[in-house]
């Protein structure tokens, strides 16, 4: 367990973590210099995960992450092709997608709830949002400003109730 916050700036940060598997405060990966983020233990972030602002970052593998206790945020990847994170089931406050220009496939397949808004906007690439077990959002679903995302590939089939505003 690492209870402070953590911030990764280049590969020695990733290997300092080593094994762990809860951040109880923010995780934050900005400018890191890193092609791929490999974090295999990682099952939950206590508050924030941002990975922001990496200008040659092209793969993120979160394989066992399951809860981020607030927001998360992934933002100005230009590189970054595909977000998979296939155990992820709650994400607290906000999750927030937008500005990275290459990303062609957001996948959460066990993602149920997200606590505030949900936004995926401005990925000038993307072609498939893919989130079947979404069934609540607590306040606004906004997907915009994809042009390449068509109907059927926003996948939400039991999305039962957004509390707020539905964008799409």
């Amino acid at each position: 367990i690492m209870v402070d916050s953590y911030v990764i700036q280049d590969k020695t940060d990733v290997e300092a973590l080593g094994e762990t598997c809860r951040i109880d405060g923010n995780l934050t990966i900005v400018e890191a210099g890193l092609t791929a983020l490999d974090l295999p233990h990682l099952t939950h972030v206590g508050s924030q995960l941002k990975i922001h602002d990496n200008a040659d970052l092209s793969s993120v593998s979160l394989p066992v992450l399951t809860q981020v206790g607030k927001g998360l945020l992934v933002k100005g990847n230009p590189q970054l092709s595909m977000l998979h994170l296939p155990a992820l089931a709650t994400v607290g406050d906000e999750l927030k997608i937008y500005y990275n220009a290459q990303l062609q496939e957001v996948s959460f397949p066990e993602l149920s709830m997200v606590g505030n808004d949900l936004d995926v906007w401005n990925n000038a690439s993307l072609t498939t949002l893919h989130c079947p077990s979404l069934s609540m959002v607590n306040f606004n679903l906004i997907v915009q400003d994809n042009p390449l995302l068509g109907t059927p590939a926003l996948v939400l089939p039991t999305l039962a109730e957004v509390v707020g505003n539905l964008w799409l």
